[in-house]
């Protein structure tokens, strides 16, 4: 969990992109998703790093990310003893507390487990205040069946007002596919079915939620 808090809050920090470099999703990580159209790799906050790739846009004022990380220690542990949904939800409920204990605004915090390409995923969404701007933040988690295990953490974030005409975030999680070996698809495997499809075949349950709440 600190790691999924440290990415948050380095996240706020909006700084200038440079040149173009090879991302997490040109190093075959599993996955593949549309990024959000007009933004750019930011190299000052992830140097090409095949474990992460965070994108601006061209104003600068909103932020889309990937980390790619494998599954060690305990938190493997959980996952192997309770399964991907369990798992998530407990995720949850920690990252809730873990930030409104370390953000200085926090409020209107909403989690839930659905399932997006086939697997199950938290979406968790919440604003925040930076330096005098409000944000909406969304993230959604999930969990690569490769060996070992890998979590996928993606963090789209952008002004407030935008908020009510943008639709990149829904596009992002629409156009999410897991990518087979053989090779083919348009991200280079079989493209899975997306979110509207795992809603249809499973109900979304919500994770428990109970902070909406400034601070």
């Amino acid at each position: 969990m600190r790691r999924i808090l440290s990415l948050m809050v380095l996240g706020l920090l909006f700084l200038p992109g440079c040149k173009k470099v090879k991302t997490v999703l040109d190093l075959s990580p599993g996955f593949g998703l549309e990024v959000p159209a007009g933004f750019t790799v930011d190299t000052a906050l992830n140097p090409n790093n095949e474990q992460g790739t965070t994108w601006l846009r061209e104003d600068g004022r909103a932020m889309f990310s990937i980390d790619f990380q494998p599954m060690e220690g305990s938190r493997r542990s959980a996952l192997l003893d309770h399964g991907k949904r369990t798992y998530l939800g407990q995720v949850g409920r920690e990252l809730e507390h873990d930030l409104s204990s370390h953000l200085v605004e926090f409020h209107d915090f909403d989690s839930r487990l659905l399932e997006v390409a086939g697997q199950p995923a938290l979406e968790i969404s919440f604003q925040t205040r930076q330096e005098g701007q409000v944000y909406d933040i969304h993230l959604l988690l999930l969990v690569a069946d490769s060996q070992p295990p890998h979590e996928i953490m993606l963090d789209y974030r952008l002004p407030h007002e935008d908020s009510e005409t943008d639709q990149a975030w829904d596009k992002v999680l629409d156009t999410f596919a897991w990518i087979s070996d053989e090779g083919g698809g348009e991200h280079g495997g079989e493209k899975a079915e997306g979110k509207d499809q795992g809603k249809e075949q499973a109900k979304e349950e919500k994770a428990p939620a109970h902070a909406k709440k400034s601070h």
